[in-house]
């Protein structure tokens, strides 16, 4: 009898018009985008204050789509919001950038890390910088310097350096991390002459909560590669420079 009823209802509703639903509770308006307040306290950028900037896999990864950059660069500056916890960018707005590069600039604005006083850091209020930044040719890395991850190398790669804690927390992606989710991110990597890494094909584990930040995460762990300096030799003593090697960056919620 009960399946009978259910029937019944489910005929019954296909043949009225389905009504409008209104998320807005009573006397709500949807929130407007974030933005940058005019009388924001003003953080001057310098040379001796940024802890972090875009790292090459970064900007390539940014601006390998992007068209052709002159030869003489694209400078730019960008508006930033500042998170006064760590001096990590929250946000960026109005670049001076012309328009096929207006995206990318926000993104690169978007990664930079600063050094406040106890003093700044302990105020309140929003706080904003003025980044200044260059969009390079050598930014993006021509077909001859890239590489195809194929098969394991004979030896493990072995980290002399690898991201902190902190440093993996404060990259993590904003929204992301506010609602608990965590993600892994496959890698593939070259160790430099320098025995830094360069990184490439950010692939993030499938995951249909994670799907709506997989751009943020894929940005995060590439930001994060260049952090890691692998050890000049891999485990069976052969030289570590020029080893392709595949990697995963698993972000982790902090408990």
């Amino acid at each position: 009898m009960n399946g009978f009823t259910i029937a019944l209802a489910a005929v019954a509703a296909a043949q009225q018009p389905v009504p409008s639903i209104n998320y807005n509770l009573p006397g709500q308006t949807a929130p407007a985008p974030p933005g940058i307040p005019a009388t924001a306290e003003v953080f001057p950028f310098e040379a001796g204050t940024v802890i972090s900037r875009p790292s090459a896999a970064a900007r390539h990864f940014l601006l390998s789509r992007s068209p052709g950059i002159p030869g003489r660069g694209v400078a730019f500056t960008v508006r930033c919001l500042l998170d006064r916890a760590n001096g990590r960018v929250i946000l960026c707005r109005d670049p001076s950038a012309p328009e096929a590069y207006r995206e990318a600039a926000i993104a690169l604005g978007s990664l930079y890390q600063f050094r406040m006083t106890a003093a700044q850091a302990a105020a309140v209020g929003p706080l904003v910088v003025t980044i200044q930044d260059r969009i390079a040719p050598a930014d993006v890395r021509p077909a001859a310097r890239l590489f195809t991850f194929s098969q394991r190398p004979a030896a493990n790669v072995i980290f002399a350096q690898v991201m902190s804690g902190q440093q993996s927390q404060d990259y993590y992606p904003r929204r992301a991390l506010d609602i608990g989710l965590q993600a892994r991110v496959r890698v593939d990597c070259q160790v430099q002459p320098d025995l830094s890494l360069f990184c490439l094909n950010p692939v993030v584990a499938p995951d249909p909560n994670v799907a709506p930040f997989i751009a943020g995460f894929q940005l995060a762990a590439l930001q994060l590669s260049g952090w890691i300096r692998a050890a000049p030799a891999l485990a069976n003593g052969a030289p570590a420079p020029g080893t392709i090697f595949r990697t995963t960056i698993i972000f982790n919620v902090p408990q």
